[in-house]
C-alpha cells in the first residue's frame, strides 16, 4: 500500500462516481494537486504536536457477504434485462422513472433531490426503506416516505431522519436474464456460474480491502494532523489549488456549454460557492500533512539515498510505462524536471514519516 499519498506527485485524472441517493452526489477529486514550487517552512505555519505514540481508529474492511455478493451478480443481470411498460402498482424488481425531493429539519438542497431518475426496486442502490416505500405506489401516485439515513452516511447527514416526497411516472417490468453456465459462458466469458460469483466475491473483498487501507492512511494523517497545532496555511499554495481546480471543473463544463456554477449543480449538486469552500479544505487537508511530513523529517533528521531517489524517480515512469527518454520526447521535460526534486524526495520521505507514526500507534476501535 502506498502510504503517503503523493498529493503533490501525480497528475491523474480519476473516475467521477455519482452516486445516487445512497450516496449524496460527491465532488470527486479530478486529479491529485501539484506543488506550487515554492519551499514551505512549516514553523511560520505550525507547532508540531505528538506523533509518537498516537491513538488511531482502527479501519476493518467491510465483510462481504452471501447477500451482497448475490445483488452485485443481480445488478449485472440487470444489464442484459428488457423491460416492459405496465400500468400495475410497483413490484419488487421494477424500474420506476421518478422524482423526488428529500426534506431534513425541513430544508432540502440540491443533493437531496432528482428528476426523471431511473430507480431499480430492490437492488439497495439507495438508503434502506428508499426503494421498498415506492412498493405498491402507480404511476401518477405521490408519496410522502419518512426514513433516516445510515449512521456511516456522509457526516452532514449521517444519522439524520428525511422525508422524501417521491413521484411515480412510469413504471416497467424487468424480465433479467436466468444465470445459468451457458449465460455466463457466452455473455460473461467465465467457465460456469459458481467461478463468476468467486470472481464477483473476491473482486468485493478486495475492493473493500482497499477502500478500509485508503481510510486507514486518511485516518493516520487525520489523527497526526489534530494533534498538531496548524495555525496558519501559505495562502499561495491555497489559492494555486483553487485555481487548478476551477480551471479543470470550468474546462469540463465547457464541453457541455454549461457555465461552471450550472455544471456544479447539475452534475454534483453544488453551487460555486460550496464548490470552492470544498475545494479549500482539501487544499488544507493536503498542505497541512505535507507540512507535519516536512516538519517530522527536520525533526528526525531524515534524508534520502541517492540510490533511494533514483528509486522512486524510477517507480515514476513505472507508473506512465516509458523509460525516461520517452517521458522527456512525450512531455518536453525530464520527469525530474516535471515533478520537481523537492517533490520526489518527498513522497519517499512522506512514506518513511508513516511507516515512523505507523510503527508507534495504538490502533483502537471507535
Amino acid at each position: 500500500m502506498k502510504r503517503f499519498f503523493s498529493i503533490f506527485l501525480t497528475a491523474i485524472i480519476l473516475v467521477c462516481t455519482l452516486a445516487s441517493c445512497a450516496e449524496s452526489k460527491d465532488l470527486m477529486k479530478p486529479f491529485r494537486k501539484e506543488e506550487t514550487g515554492n519551499v514551505i517552512d512549516p514553523s511560520k505555519y505550525m507547532e508540531l504536536g505528538k506523533y509518537i505514540g498516537l491513538e488511531i481508529e482502527l479501519i476493518e474492511p467491510e465483510v462481504v457477504t452471501d447477500e451482497m455478493v448475490e445483488n452485485a451478480i443481480k445488478q449485472t443481470l440487470y444489464n442484459y434485462s428488457e423491460t416492459e411498460k405496465v400500468s400495475r402498482p410497483v413490484e419488487e424488481g421494477d424500474l420506476v422513472i421518478a422524482d423526488y425531493v428529500g426534506y431534513v429539519d425541513g430544508k432540502t438542497a440540491d443533493n437531496l433531490q432528482a428528476s426523471g431518475e431511473e430507480i431499480v426496486i430492490g437492488l439497495g442502490n439507495y438508503i434502506p426503506g428508499f426503494e421498498s416505500g415506492m412498493v405498491g405506489m402507480k404511476e401518477g401516485d405521490t408519496k410522502d416516505i419518512d426514513l433516516t439515513f445510515p449512521k456511516d452516511y456522509a457526516a452532514e447527514l449521517a444519522g439524520k431522519d428525511v422525508t422524501f416526497t417521491i413521484t411515480i411516472h412510469e413504471v416497467y417490468e424487468v424480465t433479467i436474464p436466468e444465470l445459468t453456465d451457458e449465460f455466463v459462458k457466452e455473455t460473461l466469458m467465465y467457465d460456469d456460474v459458481e467461478t463468476y460469483r468467486q470472481y464477483v466475491r473476491e473482486s468485493m473483498e478486495q475492493s473493500a480491502q482497499s477502500t478500509a487501507q485508503s481510510a486507514q492512511v486518511s485516518a493516520l494523517w487525520k489523527a497526526a494532523r489534530e494533534n498538531s497545532n496548524i495555525f496558519d496555511y501559505p495562502q499561495e499554495e491555497i489559492e494555486s489549488y483553487i485555481a487548478d481546480y476551477t480551471d479543470y471543473y470550468t474546462t469540463m463544463a465547457s464541453y457541455s456549454g454549461a457555465s461552471l456554477d450550472d455544471y456544479l449543480k447539475s452534475t454534483y449538486g453544488i453551487g460555486e460557492e460550496e464548490f470552492i469552500a470544498e475545494i479549500t479544505e482539501w487544499a488544507k487537508e493536503d498542505i497541512g500533512t505535507r507540512m507535519i511530513i516536512l516538519a517530522i523529517v527536520e525533526k528526525e533528521n531524515m534524508t534520502i539515498t541517492d540510490e533511494e531517489y533514483q528509486e522512486a524517480k524510477a517507480n515514476l515512469l513505472a507508473q506512465y510505462g516509458v523509460t525516461e527518454e520517452q517521458f522527456e520526447s512525450s512531455y518536453g521535460q525530464t520527469i525530474e524536471e516535471f515533478y520537481g526534486k523537492q517533490n520526489i524526495e518527498l513522497n519517499v520521505l512522506g512514506d518513511r514519516v508513516y511507516d515512523l507514526i505507523d510503527q508507534n500507534a495504538v490502533y483502537v476501535n471507535k
